[in-house]
């Protein structure tokens, strides 16, 4: 029986107002390095994501240095300027509201996993009531590790005191919400539409 659902954010319930504005793109651009996207974001989240700061100047300074990048103010405002506007907006889906008080009206606990630092978290309790929801708010600072690291899966599960068969992850990325978990033996679900995931959900018995 089903008594955890954890979502992802990003993707899956909610999107950045310009959700064509990408952060490692413009990183890429504008200091003319030679590293892929790919290794831009992985370093993002190694350094930004995985813990508590004293303030983004810190965090985005330690990133700089990870980038080889000269960590002097003007390019440190440079780099916080760039991420800011990459989550300038937060639209919640339609959706989500109704549906995880459903959940909640069901007495299912709900979960947000999700690779986030906590100023995009600060942002999201700013814009959003959505954490009103949550019962396991689990981000990558929060945890110290980002997703797929299975270590931000178990801890998750150790908190909400259920077994591996009792858990749902629902995501939009395939390795780091489908397969990382799957891997553990937790339930996981691609999201694509509210439709599909109605559907996937009456696989579990999970009925709204």
């Amino acid at each position: 029986m089903i008594k955890l659902i954890a979502f992802d954010f990003w993707g899956t319930l909610a999107i950045k107002r310009n959700p064509f504005f990408h952060f490692s793109e413009e990183i890429k651009k504008e200091f003319e390095i030679n590293l892929s996207k790919e290794k831009i974001s992985t370093l993002y989240q190694e350094t930004v994501q995985i813990k508590y700061w004293e303030s983004q100047a810190d965090a985005f300074t330690e990133f700089a240095r990870r980038l080889k990048i000269s960590p002097t103010k003007d390019n440190i405002v440079k780099l916080i300027g760039i991420r800011n506007k990459s989550e300038d907006g937060i639209l919640v889906f339609d959706f989500v509201i109704p549906l995880l008080k459903k959940l909640r009206e069901k007495r299912y606990k709900i979960a947000i996993v999700s690779n986030c630092s906590m100023f995009t978290y600060q942002t999201i309790k700013k814009e959003t009531n959505l954490l009103k929801y949550i019962d396991y708010e689990h981000f990558s600072f929060q945890a110290g590790y980002t997703k797929p690291n299975p270590q931000i899966y178990l801890e998750l599960q150790r908190k909400a005191k259920v077994f591996n068969n009792e858990m749902i992850m629902i995501g939009d990325d395939f390795e780091n919400d489908f397969k990382a978990p799957k891997k553990l033996g937790i339930n996981a679900i691609m999201f694509k539409t509210y439709e599909d995931l109605l559907i996937e959900f009456k696989k579990y018995n999970i009925e709204l």
